[in-house]
């Protein structure tokens, strides 16, 4: 009940932003953000055939399911591309700050049941690991990205780090490692320069370093998710590689339009983004997807390379990154709003500015 009212909070505050602040802005070409929206359209008719004439039951509930959809997913996501023009930095950036703080003072509100859980994978009663780990993931992104801004945000960054460095390690999430990865990977190839590869490898040098002076217990938490993917015993791996190829033989089966947005068997949402596009939408339905994400990777790359955009499109851009790259290996399309909002305002952000400049 907790977590549905928080959405529907966020959902208001959203939509009640739009209508009192928007302005429609005319001459932005939209174009772009269409492919995305007729995969989610697509999707969509999926998920209604496996409701209304397929009798699927939807965990958690069918309801549950099609409102986050599409109110969280759909309504957020497009609102919230029309808005991204009109960003301001600085409420932008003391926004972010507040969430932040927001977001320590609940862990600290809760810190009897994290230090229960932390034995095994850090998490609350409303919040699993994953979404845990790429929260703290994400805030560490926004420190990085605005550490420059002022003297209070470097020390605000060498306060916050060591926290969410924490929460990503006892969180022990594999998606979180990767992400981490991905977004330092894209940053060096799209900024370029001997410069930023230096200082992120510099970065990085300091950390396997600083590794070796922990003790053994800190150090089997931090390799111990890595290391279970070579043992053979890892449920979690297991699980998942059961649901690929499922996934893929359902795909095979029904290759042009897809058939379910689960998995048989299972019964469960496929934990990878193309994969779940394939068997519910088919090869159709993931042409559309595979332009959009096109798309938004182009915007990401421009974005990065060039010193044109202010620092919340930069952290926007990463962010993309972290995303995607968490629903590779994790989540769905359903339920993956933050997604879909990030990879829609950073298309109409960049090709919106685009136009701008042209004109």
């Amino acid at each position: 009940v907790g977590g549905i009212f928080i959405h529907f909070l966020v959902i208001f505050y959203v939509a009640s932003t739009y209508l009192i602040n928007f302005n429609r802005q005319k001459n932005i070409k939209r174009t772009h953000c269409s492919f995305g929206l007729i995969f989610l359209f697509l999707y969509g008719l999926r998920m209604f055939d496996n409701i209304y004439f397929d009798g699927v039951i939807l965990p958690p509930d069918n309801i549950v399911v099609v409102l986050f959809f599409l109110v969280s997913t759909v309504l957020i996501s497009v609102l919230t591309m029309q808005m991204s023009w009109q960003i301001n930095e600085v409420v932008f950036y003391k926004s972010s700050l507040f969430l932040f703080l927001i977001f320590m003072i609940g862990l600290s509100q809760n810190i009897d049941v994290l230090s229960e859980t932390s034995a095994q994978r850090l998490s609350l009663t409303k919040i699993n690991p994953i979404s845990l780990s790429h929260q703290a993931i994400s805030f560490a992104i926004f420190f990085w990205i605005y550490f420059g801004h002022s003297f209070f945000s470097k020390i605000a960054a060498f306060l916050s780090w060591p926290l969410l460095f924490l929460i990503i390690v006892y969180a022990r999430s594999r998606g979180g490692y990767l992400a981490i990865l991905g977004v330092l990977m894209i940053f060096i190839i799209a900024k370029g320069g001997r410069d930023k590869l230096f200082s992120v490898g510099l970065f990085s040098t300091i950390f396997l370093i600083a590794i070796f002076f922990i003790s053994d217990d800190f150090k089997n938490v931090i390799f111990e998710p890595i290391q279970r993917l070579f043992t053979g015993d890892d449920q979690s791996a297991n699980i998942r590689e059961q649901l690929f190829n499922l996934s893929w033989g359902l795909f095979l089966d029904f290759p042009i339009l897809g058939d379910s947005i689960i998995t048989p068997i299972f019964g469960v949402y496929t934990h990878n983004l193309i994969l779940e596009g394939l068997i519910s939408t088919g090869l159709l339905g993931v042409s559309f997807l595979t332009i959009h994400l096109s798309f938004c990777l182009n915007a990401v790359f421009q974005i990065i390379r060039k010193n044109i955009y202010p620092k919340f499109t930069v952290l926007i851009a990463l962010l993309f990154i972290q995303k995607l790259i968490g629903l590779l290996v994790s989540g769905n399309v359903w339920g993956s709003g933050s997604f879909w909002a990030i990879s829609f305002s950073i298309l109409f952000i960049y090709y919106g500015r685009l136009n701008e400049i042209s004109r």
